[in-house]
């Protein structure tokens, strides 16, 4: 029996809408359109959290050297809750009610349209190898995991049609999207050249921008579609998650403004680089140069929370 098929706002979709249709990508490549895909699991589930989470903490020493021992701790004890309880609610929310591989690129085009989708003591010798080795390995974790985030946004903004059909692609083993895992790669080997605080300060100041992009994401939704199907929905009124995002976006601007003029100058080229390559998509697509997926956000969507209900099920 075929369900009826609805998009988020309730409506009945039409014979011909894009809520049917399948999403971009689904018969590229190896691996699409051939049964179920590959569900991470729990155990490599933490791992990537944790990685993502607590394996760069960059700053930790010049913070205890600032501030001293006493300070840094007790804003290592506090700022989990004003800083991460926010942060894990908002995605909490919008996660589950724009579920994709795309993360905060897929919340942001639903917001704000695609320019904003489209825009992280040695004691002895023995132990110092030691923990080299450990600091090898947990490099390696960390950017494991931060290559399989940045890959899997560049596979959401294929399915929204803000990059070519072609970062859909698949490998057919693991069902990992292997040229965008490329492209990411060969962005990080450029990026390779510069001095390691600069990388830092300019992918704190990037990061911020897309947090401060999240939180106002966030509460436009919660304005303008007030109606979108949310599983998991952050019990507060409108003032109560303006309040829960300006305290966290008080930091975010805090670091921004002591960055640095070499942090402002990276950051703006590569901010300038993506509007360039947002207007550059958008003439292939207008000329025909380039395949695009045709699946709007509201199709993406529907499609996402019935891959998950059928999991559910």
């Amino acid at each position: 029996m075929t369900p009826e098929i609805k998009n988020l706002d309730g409506d009945k979709a039409d014979d011909g809408g894009g809520a049917a249709a399948v999403a971009p990508g689904a018969g590229h490549g190896h691996g699409h359109g051939k049964g179920a895909k590959n569900k991470l699991s729990l155990v490599p589930l933490i791992f990537l959290i944790f990685f993502e989470v607590a394996g760069g903490p960059y700053g930790a020493e010049p913070a205890v050297q600032s501030a001293g021992p006493l300070y840094a701790l007790l804003g290592f004890l506090i700022f989990p809750f004003i800083w991460a309880i926010p942060e894990a609610l908002v995605t909490a929310e919008l996660s589950t009610a724009m579920p994709g591989n795309g993360g905060f690129v897929v919340w942001a085009d639903r917001a704000f349209g695609p320019v904003s989708g489209s825009l992280m003591g040695t004691w002895n010798d023995w132990l110092k190898y030691w923990i080299e080795v450990g600091a090898v390995l947990s490099s390696i974790g960390l950017y494991s995991a931060t290559l399989s985030s940045a890959a899997f946004q560049l596979l959401g903004m294929a399915d929204l049609g803000l990059l070519p059909c072609v970062f859909a692609l698949r490998a057919p083993i693991f069902n990992t999207p292997w040229v965008s895992i490329v492209v990411t790669s060969l962005i990080t080997l450029g990026m390779s050249f510069f001095s390691f605080n600069n990388i830092v300060t300019a992918a704190n100041f990037l990061y911020s921008l897309g947090m401060l992009l999240e939180f106002a994401t966030f509460i436009w939704l919660r304005i303008k579609r007030p109606e979108m199907s949310r599983p998991y929905r952050v019990p507060l009124r409108l003032p109560g998650i303006v309040v829960l995002c300006l305290v966290p976006s008080g930091f975010l601007v805090f670091v921004m403004a002591i960055a640095g003029w070499k942090a402002y100058a990276i950051s703006a080229i590569f901010t300038a680089a993506g509007l360039g390559v947002y207007y550059l998509m958008k003439f292939c697509k207008a000329r025909g140069f380039l395949k695009f997926g045709t699946v709007d956000g509201e199709g993406l969507m529907y499609e996402r929370h019935q891959e998950s209900a059928n999991v559910g099920v």
